[in-house]
């Protein structure tokens, strides 16, 4: 495992310079399923995505960008920037998501924030760490603590921050990117999340809610969908009952 963190952290830092200088300045075109993309998401993923086949050849790809490739059972998750609305606007969020897929289950993630130059990284059952320091969720009560929704004004995000605030949650706010929001998570900067709408891009998702449970939060699915393709609660154990109380009914 600690070979493999340090040739993930290797190649994604070497990838940095490249995504820094795109930063807040790329060009963003929409896809045909009407998110966004930049030449940036495309370079990266390849280059990710030719390191990773070249040094674990028996293990497949799936990329957002470029799709899947080799073995379906054991493959690596990418998205080279999640969280591509934040990072063509210059805003804080986007991150750079590599995943371990093994019979449907993620087992390892690593979650780089290159604005900041830190790697998360958990592998199942091993906890999570930013770096080669432990992380974990936060300990507040309802009455500090902040719950995240994605950046979407749908109904059901807006109807859910009015209840927090009337449940006593300190705070309610959309925030940019599935990445972003599980390190938020994992290191207790936020203390719960809920996603009513994924589109269905396991690669924004799956990752985060991995970290964020080795990291100590409970993972509640809304519905049967598996895990990272459809609405969710995670959060911290101290939270988790409240958050569920506010999305029932929703």
């Amino acid at each position: 495992m600690a070979d493999r963190v340090d040739f993930i952290s290797e190649l994604v830092r070497g990838v940095r310079p490249q995504i820094m200088a795109a930063y807040g300045v790329v060009a963003m075109e929409l896809k045909a399923d009407k998110t966004s993309v930049t030449e940036i998401d495309r370079s990266v993923e390849r280059t990710i995505v030719n390191a990773l086949t070249a040094a674990y050849p028996d293990i497949g790809v799936m990329g957002e960008e470029h799709g899947r490739s080799g073995s379906t059972e054991e493959y690596w998750l990418i998205d080279p920037i999640d969280g591509t609305d934040a990072f063509y606007r210059g805003l804080p969020g986007p991150t750079t998501i590599i995943a371990l897929v093994q019979h449907g289950d993620v087992t390892e993630s690593y979650l780089y924030d290159f604005l900041a130059d830190d790697l998360y990284h958990a592998a199942r059952g091993k906890g999570a760490y930013r770096n080669q320091h432990q992380i974990s969720v936060g300990a507040r009560d309802v009455s500090s603590s902040l719950v995240i929704f994605n950046g979407s004004m749908k109904e059901q995000n807006v109807e859910c921050m009015r209840r927090a605030k009337q449940y006593g949650f300190r705070g309610a706010k959309m925030m940019y990117g599935g990445g972003a929001r599980g390190i938020y998570i994992a290191t207790g900067k936020a203390d719960a999340m809920v996603i009513f709408q994924t589109r269905g891009h396991v690669w924004d998702y799956a990752p985060g809610i991995m970290l964020a449970q080795e990291a100590g939060a409970t993972f509640v699915p809304l519905d049967d969908s598996p895990v990272g393709e459809g609405p969710y609660i995670l959060a911290s154990p101290q939270t988790i009952s409240d958050v569920e109380a506010v999305v029932q009914g929703l």
